[in-house]
């Protein structure tokens, strides 16, 4: 019974993306491999009030009456890796700040890194497996004592589905609609390869970053044969309708996942430690509707969790939320609306809901406008609000 409304559910996601299905659509599963790295170290004392730096690597203070004398050193690495595959990914960001005075002594270090895999096999279903950790340790020396403190998250989750992100993608064909490039799958794809990997692309380590610049748009032009429309690519985002009308489609997603997750946590500090573990069991779908006007997306979750800080002992947490975005065919206005049920054994109330929707309002491409309503504390409290831009002259 459970696997017959799993293949109902994932043929009806099939048939609604079939309706719709077009040049864009089509590439809604759409994966750039892509591989980046990048290292660097600078000063790690901060910055005093009498300078305009950050990233000091020696301070040397000296006072005159009565004479007194301090020196401090300091160094801060940072170190960030991605790697995307087809199936895979794999990300690492960390950060590690040492400093030594005559006064005080401090190793910071913080890093998370994480590998999910769409290559695991459950039976007739494709599954995947998530890892990941993140780290933070800070160490004080200081006359002779020694103060740590260590916080350890580790995840590890099994699932089925797949989420992907269609921002970009709806970005593109807003993009080639107003730079008047045919819209073709091919074309959309060529883009999407370039877009998806702009940040590394201009990131590449170089002693002139602005080859970087020239080069991306200068390919990426030439890559969608209109190399007479350089400037227009890199300028795009000067047009306030095209800003306005890209905002749209922030936050778009396509596909369902679901997810069982264990997260324990561990605090480890001189002269105490606890710990807590959450056992958590989660989903998360989104598509398109009405000829690709409504866009809906749907997430919930049911965790268990124990934690040995106080008399917390076991507790229970669920959650519901959802949000539909309604895109008309005229670009000056859409509206977003959210909802979100909490229910938590460990607050007071228990029990919260919450309720939004917003419109957003072009009148003309110097006046923007937009208003809300929000509801809030399950009904007790109500905020309207409204604003907006107006350029005159």
């Amino acid at each position: 019974m459970r696997k017959s409304l799993i293949i109902l559910f994932i043929f009806s996601l099939f048939i609604t993306s079939a309706l719709v299905a077009g040049p864009v659509e089509n590439l809604y599963t759409l994966i750039v491999p892509q591989t980046s790295s990048r290292l660097f170290f600078n000063g790690g004392l901060g910055s005093p009030v009498i300078s305009d730096k950050i990233d000091d690597v020696v301070e040397i203070n000296m006072g005159f009456d009565p004479f007194d004398l301090s020196i401090a050193t300091g160094v801060q690495a940072t170190y960030v890796y991605g790697k995307q595959t087809l199936d895979d990914s794999l990300a690492i960001d960390t950060v590690a700040n040492l400093t030594l005075s005559d006064t005080l002594s401090n190793l910071y270090f913080e890093g998370t890194g994480s590998y999910k895999s769409y290559t695991l096999n459950l039976q007739e279903y494709l599954g995947f497996y998530d890892f990941s950790l993140h780290a933070r340790l800070n160490t004080n020396l200081s006359s002779n004592t020694v103060t740590t403190v260590l916080d350890l998250d580790p995840k590890g989750a099994i699932g089925i589905g797949r989420s992907y992100s269609i921002t970009t993608l709806k970005q593109i064909e807003l993009m080639f609609k107003y730079l008047a490039i045919p819209l073709t799958e091919q074309t959309i794809r060529t883009a999407a390869e370039f877009l998806y990997t702009r940040e590394n692309r201009l990131s590449r380590y170089s002693d002139d970053n602005r080859l970087n610049f020239t080069t991306y748009y200068r390919d990426l032009a030439q890559a969608l044969n209109v190399p007479d429309k350089v400037l227009n690519l890199i300028y795009i985002d000067q047009s306030q309708e095209f800003a306005f009308e890209r905002a749209r489609f922030d936050d778009l997603r396509y596909g369902w996942e679901a997810q069982l997750a264990i997260e324990p946590k561990f605090h480890l500090e001189t002269g105490s430690s606890y710990s807590k573990t959450d056992v958590i069991l989660s989903g998360e779908y989104a598509a398109f509707f009405m000829e690709n006007r409504l866009h809906c997306q749907a997430n919930g979750s049911i965790g268990v969790a124990y934690s040995s800080q106080g008399s917390q002992g076991f507790s229970f947490r669920t959650t519901l939320g959802g949000r539909a975005r309604y895109l008309p065919q005229n670009y000056h206005w859409w509206v977003d609306s959210g909802m979100q049920v909490v229910f938590d054994t460990t607050d007071s109330p228990k029990f919260h809901m919450q309720l939004n929707g917003e419109l957003n309002y072009m009148l003309t491409p110097n006046f923007v406008t937009y208003a809300g309503l929000e509801v809030y504390n399950t009904f007790k409290d109500y905020m309207l609000y409204a604003g907006g831009r107006y350029r005159i002259w």
